[in-house]
């Protein structure tokens, strides 16, 4: 083999080991976000369910009496003050979508327009390192 294809080959193989470590950073930037989630049928007294997701992950949330559901925070694009937050009833076999409710980022919580309602805040949103 000749010193320029020798290169050559260390070039090409350094680009692909290389490949996975750009598409794993790429998935670590995602960033931890943490939902507080009150159903609508909740006795007044009761403390929020508080979730912690990854950006555009899916935390599931069992309840007695109402089922199980999906949350899906991601932050919008165009404004990263905003969270939209993705409801899916997970129980349901296909899991199917419910509803998205924008919820500002340490503001007040939303009530969802969905069957059944939640209230969701958006406690924190954390860079991963």
């Amino acid at each position: 083999m000749t010193p320029s294809a020798a290169t050559g080959v260390v070039a090409m193989l350094l680009s692909l080991s290389a490949a996975p470590v750009i598409a794993d950073r790429q998935a670590s930037a995602r960033r931890v976000i943490t939902l507080s989630v009150l159903p609508e049928s909740a006795p007044p007294d009761t403390r929020p369910n508080q979730i912690v997701v990854l950006e555009d992950g899916t935390a599931t949330l069992n309840l007695p009496d109402l089922g199980q559901f999906g949350f899906s925070p991601s932050i919008r694009k165009d404004e990263s003050q905003t969270v939209v937050v993705t409801i899916s009833d997970t129980g349901a076999k296909p899991s199917r979508d419910l509803g998205s409710v924008d919820v500002p980022i340490g503001g007040k919580a939303v009530r969802s327009k969905t069957k059944p309602q939640f209230e969701i805040k958006v406690v924190s949103v954390v860079q991963r390192k």
